[in-house]
């Protein structure tokens, strides 16, 4: 009765499977809860190196100004008061382990907010090393990832 080994195998080949499976999803969230916050961090220096390289650019003209700040728990808010104003504020959920964002635009002074939240999630790769999947699908490093969250406010049409 080969078949029965056959089948046994078989079964024993996918528990084998489904363990390890398991064992890397739980080393994956370990890794994220373990190098989240440092990489929010090194998100936020390239946020603000960013800002003060614009702020260095734009010295002089009052309709460029932005505020920008830095929070506590990690993160940065960014808003550009003149129309079309807009803003960007990122921080890790804990929680989940994801970043979450929160945008705004407006366009005139007589327009409705328009508000958009998202998550950004954190991809571990084979060297454990952690990085953001940008709502386009592809991972970026901290540079990158300012890249895309900063153009929509400092250069807001």
């Amino acid at each position: 009765m080969s078949w029965i080994k056959d089948g046994l195998k078989t079964t024993q080949d996918n528990d084998e499977r489904d363990r390890l499976a398991a064992e890397r999803q739980l080393h994956i969230a370990k890794v994220r809860k373990a190098k989240a916050r440092d990489l929010l961090d090194r998100i936020t220096a390239a946020a603000t190196a960013a800002i003060e390289e614009y702020r260095a650019a734009t010295t002089g003209q009052d309709k460029r100004r932005v505020d920008y700040s830095e929070k506590p728990s990690g993160g940065f808010k960014l808003y550009k008061p003149y129309y079309p104003a807009a803003s960007v504020e990122i921080s890790l959920d804990t929680t989940v382990d994801v970043l979450r964002v929160e945008r705004s635009f407006t366009p005139s002074s007589n327009a409705r907010v328009q508000a958009i939240q998202s998550t950004l999630q954190l991809q571990v790769d084979d060297q454990d090393d952690l990085w953001v999947v940008l709502e386009s699908g592809q991972t970026a490093g901290p540079e990158e990832t300012v890249k895309q969250l900063l153009t929509s406010v400092l250069f807001a049409a």
